[in-house]
């Protein structure tokens, strides 16, 4: 059913005329977070609704993106060593890059969510490294916020500036999430909620002003509301909503109003949200700048 589903999906998005140009290859871009969280519902079933099976959703994720990693290195590893060694005979080894790695890599993604399934190996390990970089990705975070206030116009100025921004957003909040749902591997520090507390405050303010350079540039260049520019506003906002929805929890659990469990509570119910934003990117878009 699964498999179906992700074909005909697939098989829409890839039947869309390609002369529509910007709004074929945001679908095609956003169509794996859709699948992701397509997937997700179908995967809990009559469960979707429960804040705790969302959770354990985001936490099999976590584990499935260690478990790609491992065999993705790994098996780099074995294609190097098998390209060196036919290398070395003189013998053909076009078909190594053409097909072993192509395949390769396509069931790596497959293969990890089985491993997860049936040894969840990764268990330990995704908060651990979220614990890890917090603090790190906090550093980076300030450092920057220091060099972006004495170079502020690279940010309302430069296109590349802003996407390498963007996937700063994307990454502090995969870290967050993941601290957030697996602290209880290590226990509740305060260290840990300080940094956190902080790494989400200082992100909420990065995304608050990358919003405003996203909308200074379509003002400044009179391009109006593109795709491409509906795309990064959207996500930025959909980001922003998140930040916001955490931070809240944790500075109310600072103050003692609330747990972090109310936290994680919020990034459950926050979910939703990304599903129908995907939705629209993949199945209104191309229709509404269709030309």
């Amino acid at each position: 059913m699964v498999f179906l589903f992700c074909v005909g999906v697939s098989g829409y998005v890839f039947m869309l005329p390609t002369a529509w140009d910007d709004s074929f290859i945001l679908s095609c871009l956003y169509l794996p977070f859709f699948l992701w969280c397509a997937y997700g519902m179908i995967r809990l079933g009559d469960e979707w609704r429960s804040e705790k099976a969302r959770i354990e959703y985001l936490r099999f994720f976590g584990e499935m993106i260690i478990h790609a990693g491992l065999f993705f290195v790994g098996g780099g590893v074995l294609l190097g060593l098998t390209f060196g060694l036919f290398e070395l005979l003189n013998l053909p080894t076009r078909w190594v890059m053409e097909y072993v790695a192509l395949y390769g890599l396509a069931a790596i993604p497959i293969v990890a969510m089985w491993a997860t399934d049936m040894y969840s190996a990764a268990r330990r390990m995704v908060p651990l490294l979220a614990r890890i970089f917090s603090p790190l990705l906090l550093l980076l975070i300030v450092s920057y916020m220091i060099a972006m206030a004495l170079n502020i116009e690279e940010l309302f100025q430069e296109r590349s500036t802003l996407l390498l921004y963007n996937v700063l957003l994307l990454c502090v909040l995969g870290t967050a999430v993941f601290t957030l749902t697996g602290r209880r591997e290590y226990g509740e520090q305060k260290i840990v909620k300080a940094v956190l507390s902080c790494m989400l405050v200082a992100t909420l303010l990065l995304d608050v002003l990358g919003v405003i350079a996203i909308v200074w540039r379509m003002y400044e260049y009179d391009h109006g509301l593109t795709a491409n520019r509906l795309a990064v506003l959207g996500s930025n906002l959909m980001v922003l909503g998140n930040l916001a929805v955490m931070c809240k929890g944790c500075l109310k659990s600072w103050k003692g109003g609330g747990s972090l469990d109310a936290v994680e509570r919020g990034v459950a119910k926050y979910l939703p949200a990304y599903s129908v934003w995907t939705m629209f990117m993949v199945f209104l878009v191309p229709w509404i700048y269709r030309y």
